[in-house]
Parts: structure tokens; C-alpha cells; sequence
């Protein structure tokens, strides 16, 4: 990839920084999505309550002027520097880089859309970490030296599958800052439906021939049932038919299943009373944002760091003993349990937007407190790194 990122040029040896493990550090955040995103929800939490004696925050933003907006604005107040790097060259967000002496580089897009990891690859700050919340999984980069996240997302026995140092936060959960528009909580429709309803609302490419035939046994076990696949791709005649197709293989009819873009979106999970988790590459902000909005999932522990999201977030509500499964068969054992127990399943969700609040997926102050902990000892393992091998 070295050559296909930078063919004629060798990544440089960091400047050598002052190798004073207590001093006040240099934070550099880069990301494409200082704006309204399914990334932001997660990287604000980060910022609002940073340390701001410990670290001096720089932004890098990689973003179309055009797509500033609100977020953006807010982004801003929580830096101490905003750098716009949308027309800059490489070369010259390299040299910027370098100039303002960055400590710690911190990328929050992972491999996602207008990612800047080729910026990475040619080591312009001595310590260099992304966050699981971009892509939730690894940059595949040495020169990202961590990959940052909590005990659950992406535990240690995970190291052999990632380039990076796995750096833990030590709780359990992705923090959370939901938009402001989303609506209202509402009772379960099981209540005037008669039948639960299932939520899919992961994008199509999350989900393959074997999440199918779980989710066709758990409506094998609840013929009432039905799952609701609700994104912008499911409004497609041809995804609906072959979904159906699927399905209809594995002895399940086409009365089972509901296709809809409903927008918006927050509407969905009025509308449903059990999301469902896809594997082995599960959601993130929709499972989050269901549980904002009173609604749990099924999810299932067992899979690569990419697919621990829900399992992590869940965790945090303690509600990892009804919703996270060990297997695919217990992962359908859970959903027909929780499906069968009406009143479980209403004492669990009721309430649950508070739990959220009170939770550690919003103590912001906390969390910092946390992260400015990683990062001081990131800091001092690279000084006494440095004066072992000068």
C-alpha cells in the first residue's frame, strides 16, 4: 500500500518532540465528518468535555465547506485549532503536521468515506491511533501504532487481528450524543399489533445467507411475526425480491417480511419492538439509536471487533444477559425468549432513554477522564520507547 499511497517517497522519522512525560500534549484530530454524521454522534462525546489543560486540541478537518453546517460550528468551539484541509495537497497537511509539532494523531474515520489515512501513512506525528467508532475495525497501517476502544468493542484476544496496539477504555460502550431531532419514545405496537415486530435497519450489505437463516428460524419458531428491513436500499423492488427469495428457501413466506424507507428515520423505531443485529459486521448507530429510542436488540458476542458495537453498547445497560448471545443458536433462543415474554421485554425497554442518560454512554465528564488517561500513558510508553532505543 506504500506505493500506492506515496510511490516515490518514504515515510520521514517523526520531529523529535520534548520527551517531558508530564507536559502538556498536542492532540491532533483528523476527520472528514466535522458535520451532521453517524460518526459525529460518536466523536462529539469525545470532545465535549476534553481536557483542555492537559491537551491543546487541533482539528483537522477534512470536509467540503459545503457540507458545514450546525455540527460544524459546534465542532469548532471545541478546538483550540481549526485547520480546513479539504484543498490542501497532501504534501501540505503533511508539512502542517509536522510544523505545529502534533503529539498525538488521532483519525475518527477509519476506512470510511473521504478518509485520510494515507496522511497516516506517512508518520507525521510519533504517535499515531484511530478510534474503533469510524470504520470498527483496524486501518490495516504500522505506522497507526493504536486502535482505540472499550473492553468489549475490542478485546485483547482480538490483538492478532489488528495491526495496531490495542489501547481499552476501561467501561463498556461507544458515549452517545443523539441528534437533535429525533422524537419521542412510544408503547410497543406488540401491544395493537398482536405479533412482534423485528427491525433491520443496517444497510443490506451487513447481512448474508447465514443471518438469514437465523432470522428465518426465529420466524419459523414465531409465525405471528415479522421483521421489518427499513433502509433507503430496501425501497428497491430487486433487493426486496431477492431478500424474499431468501427467505422463501428457507420455508418463509412473504407475509413475514415488511420492506420500507420511512423517513424520518426516527419513526422506525416507534414502529418496531426488537431490532435485530446482523453479523459478522453488525450496526453501530442504528442499534445505539434504537435504544435511545426504547428498543432493544438481539446481538451476538462471539465475532471480530467490527461486530461488537451492539454487544458493547447493550453491555452498558446491563442488558447483556436477555440481548447477547454466545451463538447463533442462542442468538435465536433470545430473540424467541424475548419475543414470547411480553412483559420482560416491556419492563427492559420502558424507561430505557434515561438508563441511557445515567449510563456511561452519556457521562461525557467521565469519559474524558478516561481518554485523557490513555493518552498521557500512550505518551509515556513512547518517551521511555524513545530513551531505551537512543
Amino acid at each position: 500500500y506504500h506505493k500506492s499511497v506515496l510511490p516515490n517517497k518514504a515515510a520521514e522519522r517523526p520531529l523529535n518532540p520534548d520527551k517531558d512525560p508530564n507536559r502538556k500534549l498536542r492532540i491532533g484530530y483528523m476527520s472528514p465528518d466535522f458535520r451532521r454524521h453517524a460518526v459525529a454522534y460518536f466523536s462529539e462525546p469525545l470532545l465535549i468535555e476534553h481536557d483542555r489543560e492537559q491537551f491543546e486540541l487541533f482539528a483537522f478537518a477534512h470536509l467540503d465547506l459545503r457540507a458545514s453546517d450546525t455540527y460544524t460550528e459546534r465542532f469548532k468551539s471545541y478546538f483550540d485549532h481549526w485547520i480546513e484541509t479539504a484543498t490542501m495537497t497532501s504534501d501540505e497537511i503533511e508539512k502542517k503536521i509536522r510544523e505545529l509539532k502534533i503529539d498525538i494523531l488521532i483519525d475518527l474515520a477509519g476506512h470510511t468515506a473521504n478518509n485520510s489515512l494515507g496522511l497516516f501513512v506517512r508518520k507525521p506525528a510519533p504517535i499515531q491511533a484511530s478510534y474503533l467508532f469510524g470504520a470498527g475495525q483496524t486501518t490495516g497501517l504500522p505506522e497507526v501504532d493504536y486502535l482505540i476502544g472499550d473492553q468489549l468493542a475490542i478485546p485483547l484476544e482480538h490483538q492478532p487481528f489488528v495491526s495496531e496496539k490495542i489501547a481499552q477504555l476501561p467501561f463498556s460502550g461507544l458515549p452517545y450524543h443523539p441528534p437533535h431531532d429525533y422524537l419521542d419514545p412510544a408503547p410497543l405496537p406488540v401491544e395493537k399489533n398482536g405479533f412482534i415486530t423485528f427491525g433491520v435497519m443496517s444497510r443490506p450489505l451487513r447481512t448474508n445467507r447465514q443471518t438469514f437463516a437465523v432470522w428465518a428460524e426465529i420466524l419459523r419458531q414465531l409465525p405471528k411475526a415479522k421483521i421489518r428491513f427499513d433502509h433507503i436500499p430496501y425501497a428497491e423492488p430487486d433487493l426486496q425480491q431477492r431478500i424474499k427469495t431468501s427467505f422463501s428457501d428457507l420455508g418463509i413466506s412473504d407475509e413475514q417480511l415488511i420492506f420500507k424507507n420511512t423517513r424520518p428515520h426516527w419513526q422506525v423505531y416507534q414502529e418496531i419492538d426488537i431490532q435485530l443485529d446482523p453479523f459478522p459486521a453488525g450496526s453501530g448507530t442504528t442499534i445505539t439509536e434504537g435504544i435511545w429510542m426504547e428498543r432493544v436488540a438481539i446481538a451476538l458476542r462471539s465475532r471480530p471487533p467490527m461486530g461488537c458495537i451492539a454487544v458493547t453498547q447493550l453491555s452498558a445497560l446491563n442488558l447483556q444477559e436477555v440481548c447477547c448471545a454466545d451463538d447463533e443458536q442462542d442468538y435465536i433462543q433470545k430473540a424467541v425468549a424475548l419475543a414470547n415474554n411480553l412483559p420482560l421485554l416491556t419492563e427492559i425497554s420502558s424507561d430505557l432513554r434515561t438508563k441511557m442518560q445515567q449510563s456511561r454512554l452519556m457521562d461525557y465528564a467521565a469519559y474524558s477522564k478516561d481518554v485523557a488517561a490513555l493518552y498521557r500513558q500512550m505518551w509515556i510508553e513512547y518517551c521511555q520507547k524513545e530513551v531505551v532505543e537512543e
